[in-house]
């Protein structure tokens, strides 16, 4: 969309669109925000329609009485409308003043937490807008609406002896009864109270999706927040190239002065830091000054189109001082090993022949920024010579460009060639490093470990005590105030920090929705027993034991969470997949983070087999009898 958005402007060289990262990506974002929105409409709606439809098919003989006495079917679902009316009110009044304390109160905590920083002094400011109220009130009343339409004509259609000999409906199957006809004697008891359960859900199967629909919804939220912050936690930062654990460079690089620019990494600093246990890698990249001499076929085309793209004054005024003295315009020859030249050649559309490479014949050019394709330089030659000495000159044949500035040193006007580090020792007698990265020894972890680790950057203790220890060679040597580096251990502590209190923020609004998918699966499993007591009492009385009852109420419940488990590995995930791809603007890998899936699994599991087992403990105190004559 932004990039159809630039083209569609028609700009020149010189004129760019930039994006900050919150407008960049906000469209985005707020995808993904009305995702979940609309998930929690849809828990919202399974949870009102599921209390009307059992409220309505618990007083369905009220409803069918009052026709008896002469009450219109008009009237009943007006009744009914101004019940639902009244309680929609009071919850929707309810829920303006918990927002309001949310979004006043609780909001500005949050967002302070992430170290987010607004006006003079440094306040968050909360904007209100009247129209945010009337949409939340319109969205609650359309939801109420839409979910009471079917319950209240349940009521209204409902004949005054069809509701004194209601009954909730079951669906039969022909099929399913002759099956269990033909196999109720192979089957063992353990097998026919499986059968029971599995048959128990499947007699309506429109309440128990709903049922599993809801608990999903919950779940599948869970799952979305759980990856956005785990995935994409501080661990997924990584600021170095290569994937190093620390990049330490060298500052004096981009001083002014050419006799500022110093070699910080001598044998002996290099020679301790090798010395460090629990480094497995230094990789330093080198460079050295040059200059390109002005010649009519590359250098001028380069050097015109940098002008055209980032200079305000034309290229004629500065070509003849070029020509005469191209010492005036400087840049550098960067020399990177072969693990460099890999990383390099996996980014390239282009693919560069390694062989021709490494033996210094060919070169890269860092893009800088031009609109230069690799059709326009390729299999042209670049001529470079050592930095106040031309007679040491060197030509190479251009391979292709390069947009990663990471293997950027010293950046002039004359592109900056990227070679082989053997082409460029061979070409200055001491090259400057002017950046060096370093990778720590992995820690090996067990079977388990690997299995719970959700992905991403995880560092050990044995990485810090090696970055301290690296920290304190630099800060002891010479040149302690000419470096800096970048630490995937501090970026990752600092993430973390700026993440704040979003998890325990993230999680709570799962619970909420985890909350109405639980309550929802409490009225339908509650009402549920309450319409099958004298189906119970039957099943005891031919001798079924409490014991079997009870194994089949669990095993019942426990299908229902296994019914949620799957659609929230298909939708749940595909729904999670979709808002996380929506806002991953740091491109981090997709991954599901194990712990706190398996532990909503485990909690959901609970609360799907503890609520039969407590329905089942208030039958129990009574006796058949009771089951039968207990009015419904």
């Amino acid at each position: 969309m932004q990039d159809e958005f630039i083209e569609s402007m028609d700009l020149g060289k010189q004129q760019k669109v930039l994006f900050t990262m919150d407008s960049a990506f906000s469209v985005q974002i707020l995808t993904g925000i009305a995702g979940l929105v609309l998930i929690t409409c849809l828990c919202a709606y399974l949870l009102i329609y599921n209390i009307m439809y059992l409220s309505v098919a618990g007083n369905i003989r009220y409803y069918g009485l009052l026709q008896t006495i002469g009450m219109s079917g008009r009237q009943i679902g007006y009744l009914v409308w101004r019940q639902m009316l009244l309680i929609g009110g009071i919850g929707t009044a309810g829920g303006l003043m918990l927002g309001s304390v949310v979004s006043f109160g609780v909001v500005p905590s949050v967002v302070k937490a992430l170290g987010i920083r607004m006006g003079r002094g440094g306040e968050i400011t909360v904007a209100f807008h009247p129209l945010i109220l009337l949409l939340t009130v319109l969205i609650a009343g359309i939801t109420v609406y839409i979910a009471g339409r079917k319950p209240v004509k349940m009521a209204v259609m409902c004949s005054p002896m069809e509701a004194l000999g209601y009954r909730p409906a079951v669906r039969a199957d022909k099929r399913r009864r002759e099956s269990m006809a033909g196999r109720g004697r192979s089957v063992s008891p353990a097998g026919r109270i499986w059968r029971m359960a599995k048959e128990q859900i499947a007699k309506d199967r429109k309440k128990a999706g709903i049922v599993i629909l809801s608990l999903a919804a919950g779940m599948s939220v869970f799952l979305c927040m759980a990856t956005l912050l785990c995935s994409q936690a501080a661990r997924e930062y990584n600021p170095s190239y290569r994937d190093f654990d620390m990049v330490i460079k060298n500052d004096t690089v981009q001083k002014e002065e050419p006799e500022e620019r110093l070699q910080i990494f001598d044998q002996e600093l290099l020679g301790k830091l090798n010395g460090i246990d629990g480094i497995a890698e230094i990789a330093p990249l080198v460079y050295t000054e040059i200059a390109v001499p002005w010649e009519p076929g590359f250098a001028d085309q380069w050097m015109r189109e940098f002008y055209e793209m980032w200079m305000t004054i034309p290229y004629e005024d500065d070509l003849a001082e070029y020509k005469e003295s191209p010492e005036n315009f400087g840049s550098s020859l960067v020399g990177i090993g072969r693990e460099d030249f890999e990383a390099l050649n996996e980014m390239s559309p282009q693919p560069v022949d390694e062989e021709d490479f490494l033996s210094g014949k060919t070169c890269l050019l860092f893009r800088n920024g031009l609109d230069l394709k690799n059709s326009d330089v390729e299999g042209k030659s670049v001529t470079c010579t050592e930095y106040g000495n031309r007679e040491n000159a060197r030509t190479f044949e251009i391979a292709g460009l390069v947009d990663e500035n990471a293997y950027t040193a010293l950046l002039g006007y004359p592109p900056t060639i990227i070679v082989s580090r053997q082409a460029v020792e061979e070409f200055a007698e001491e090259p400057v490093i002017f950046k060096a990265g370093i990778r720590y020894e992995k820690q090996r972890l067990s079977i388990w470990e690997r299995i719970l680790q959700t992905g991403g950057y995880q560092p050990s203790d044995a990485g810090k005590e090696t970055e301290d220890a690296i920290l304190s060679v630099m800060e002891d040597s010479p040149f302690h105030r000419d470096y800096s580096y970048e630490s995937r251990i501090r970026m990752m502590e600092e993430a973390k920090k700026a993440q704040g209190n979003m998890m325990e923020a993230g999680i709570g609004a799962a619970l909420i929705l985890a909350l109405i998918g639980v309550m929802n699966y409490i009225n339908t499993f509650v009402g549920n027993i309450q319409n099958r007591r004298v189906e119970i009492a039957v099943l005891e009385s031919i001798g079924m034991t409490g014991r079997q009852v009870k194994k089949m109420l669990l095993l019942e419940g426990f299908l229902y969470a296994a019914g949620a488990w799957g659609v929230t590995a298909v939708l749940g995930t595909a729904v999670t997949y979709m808002i996380y791809q929506s806002m991953n603007y740091m491109d981090a890998d997709f991954m599901i983070p194990l712990l706190p899936v398996l532990g909503m699994m485990a909690l959901s599991a609970a609360v799907c087999v503890s609520v039969p087992a407590a329905a089942y403990r208030k039958i129990e105190k009574e006796g058949i009898v009771e089951y039968i004559t207990m009015p419904c």
